[in-house]
């Protein structure tokens, strides 16, 4: 199993959304690295959803239910989309929980620098 850290701007998709829907189609990665992290997901794997920009924060896990297959919201190009489902949710508690509030600021820090939308984790990335 590897980790991920599947990031995006509240407004566009939201950790809410994604546990109104059930599950979700992560779409709309115009990155080549985030792309290539799509395509390494396997069935199972679990990702960190990073709301950015704002809030900044981890806001949930979700868990890989389908591998990558042609993002349809580009036809004819080489980008890919994967499907993930809610696994658990941080809350508003995540702001004040030491444990979240220093996950999440590990990820800024992992974040820092990259507009990529998919990283892989690992413990020593988080440390």
């Amino acid at each position: 199993m590897a980790y991920w850290l599947l990031k995006s701007e509240p407004s566009a998709f939201s950790w809410q959304r994604l546990q109104k829907d059930g599950k979700a189609m992560w779409d709309g990665v115009r990155n080549y690295q985030a792309r290539n992290n799509l395509r390494a997901m396997q069935v199972g794997d679990l990702g960190f959803f990073y709301h950015s920009v704002d809030e900044r924060q981890i806001v949930g896990v979700v868990r890989v239910v389908k591998t990558a297959y042609p993002d349809p919201t580009a036809p004819g190009e080489d980008w890919s989309v994967v499907d993930v489902v809610g696994a658990r949710s941080f809350g508003h508690a995540s702001r004040t929980r030491g444990n979240a509030r220093q996950m999440s600021a590990a990820c800024a820090a992992v974040l820092s620098g990259h507009a990529v939308a998919t990283i892989s984790v690992t413990p020593k990335r988080l440390q």
